[in-house]
Formats: structure tokens, sequence, C-alpha cells
């Protein structure tokens, strides 16, 4: 986190543009805040685990599957048995978060499978 145009995020202490919030529709904005008024992430099975192992990398593009795969592991083996991996993942999708694993999956994961849900 670093520019003023950086708000940080409550679950992670990464950094959510003000921008992702302000171009939600009404109603994406409105079940954002329901879901953080749930308290979910107080069940996340991440809590305690370094941040480390949810942040992607900016030169991911250019690891290979495998290391980007092993990477990727410690934190989708914890989203694998959480009580809140749907409300972690909504919130991904909500925010645009193309940072880190949410709900086990990355942002392309995210994007792919909403794509799918689409068709």
């Amino acid at each position: 986190p670093g520019s003023d145009q950086e708000a940080q995020h409550p679950r992670r202490g990464q950094a959510v543009t003000p921008r992702a919030v302000s171009e939600m529709t009404a109603a994406d904005r409105l079940e954002l805040l329901r879901l953080n008024n749930t308290r979910w992430n107080e069940s996340a099975a991440c809590l305690g685990s370094p941040v480390e192992w949810f942040m992607i990398p900016r030169d991911v593009a250019r690891l290979s599957s495998k290391v980007r795969e092993r990477q990727e592991a410690p934190a989708k083996a914890l989203c694998a048995v959480c009580p809140v991996t749907v409300q972690c993942r909504r919130e991904g999708e909500l925010l645009r978060d193309t940072s880190s694993i949410r709900g086990g999956m990355t942002f392309r994961e995210r994007e792919n499978a909403r794509k799918a849900a689409t068709k």
C-alpha cells in the first residue's frame, strides 16, 4: 500500500482502490455492505496465515504453470477447508480484486467462472 488513492482492505491488509467501489453498481455496493456486516471473515481459515500466501505476484504471467501452482498451493489448501469460501470469493468478485487469491480462486479463475456462468 502506498498511494493516497488506496485504502487498506479490511481482511488481509491489501490495498483496494476507492475507484473499485465507486465503479460498482448500487446493487453491488449494497451487497458488499451486507456481506461485510455479517463478519464472515472472523470464521476464515486464513486468519493468522501469512498474507504472502494469498498475494499474486505482478509478474504472474511470466511464471510457468508449475511455479504458479506451487506458489498458490498453500492459500488454495486453506481455502479448500474454509467455512466462508463462498463469501470470500464473492467479496473478491465485487471488488474485482486482481491481486490475491479469494475463496480458493485467482482473479483470472473467478473471471472465467463468472463468464462460464453467464453463458
